[in-house]
């Protein structure tokens, strides 16, 4: 049970709840604690959800990519997330910044993005890649894709 308790010059509340003992003897005991209601749910919540954070799986579209690709990005550094709080289910939940994203998207690019700018099938562009020594930005087998500097690629 949640009442309003008013003094002078503060905005605070009380929370009171019974004792099942205190009902069994009869007696009227009550506990209770004094709590700033702004304070306590800005603890609760953490980071403030912004128009500019994207969730995984809408990150991973903007990305070009999957969310397996992008978890591992986030886990060895290449991109950077803040943990949020979902106002749903009030479970903790990775967020990245949109700025994040289209920074990444400036400096790399995946190999999947570069056969459909190009029109060209995996294979052929990755056999032109090789040819042309254009290296690979990350481990391929950290990652899980193969992306590269957009400047070594020429875009």
């Amino acid at each position: 049970m949640v009442k309003n308790w008013r003094r002078p010059g503060a905005n605070h509340q009380a929370i009171f709840w019974g004792c099942n003992r205190c009902k069994a003897s009869r007696s009227s005991a009550q506990a209770g604690i004094l709590v700033d209601p702004k304070a306590v749910s800005k603890a609760v919540r953490g980071h403030e959800l912004d128009a500019h954070d994207l969730s995984l799986r809408r990150a991973a579209r903007a990305l070009g990519t999957n969310e397996n690709v992008l978890q591992r990005l986030i886990a060895f550094e290449h991109i950077a997330s803040v943990a949020a709080v979902n106002r749903f289910n009030r479970r903790s939940q990775a967020l990245v910044r949109r700025e994040e994203i289209d920074a990444f998207k400036a400096k790399y690019v995946s190999l999947h993005t570069l056969t459909k700018e190009r029109r060209l099938g995996i294979t052929m562009m990755r056999k032109r890649l090789d040819e042309a020594g254009v290296r690979l930005a990350f481990d391929r087998v950290q990652v899980g894709a193969r992306f590269y500097l957009r400047k070594d690629v020429g875009i």
